[in-house]
């Protein structure tokens, strides 16, 4: 099967008004039918140039910044809780917790057992509460 390739002196046209749906550049009549987007494409500084990925990218922006949001704040626990083992070590107080502004309520996921014993997993910790004592172990996950 042979192919055929357009020579440098071939002229594109335009009659299709194709366009690329993130620039609007227009597509010429002798690309593939289906192509909805500029190539990708380098510059001298081998940045590169994707029409395609940045259009989806600014498509689910939203859904991004959420879940970034939300990474941001449980890796901020996970530093505040690394700091708390440093300063006080594994076994805390509610009060330990509270000037570290470690919140239990905020934990990725939390179990209560039939004694009433809480515990609160983040992404690095897990913190078993006592809600008699109010001494909170912490431990590694592992």
């Amino acid at each position: 099967m042979k192919k055929e390739f357009l020579n440098k002196n071939t002229r594109f046209s335009y009659y299709q008004n194709r366009e690329c749906k993130f620039c609007k550049a227009p597509i010429p009549d002798q690309e593939h039918g289906t192509r909805e987007f500029c190539p990708i494409t380098y510059d001298q500084d081998r940045n590169v140039r994707d029409c395609k990925t940045s259009f989806h990218r600014k498509k689910d922006k939203p859904e991004r910044d959420t879940y970034s949001a939300l990474i941001m704040k449980h890796k901020a626990i996970t530093t505040r809780i690394d700091f708390l083992i440093k300063k006080t070590g594994y076994s805390v107080t509610t009060k330990d917790l509270d000037n570290y502004e470690i919140l239990l309520t905020e934990a990725l996921n939390y179990s209560i057992s039939k004694d009433g014993i809480l515990t609160s997993f983040y992404l690095k910790h897990s913190i078993i509460s006592n809600p008699i004592s109010n001494i909170h172990k912490i431990l590694y996950n592992d």
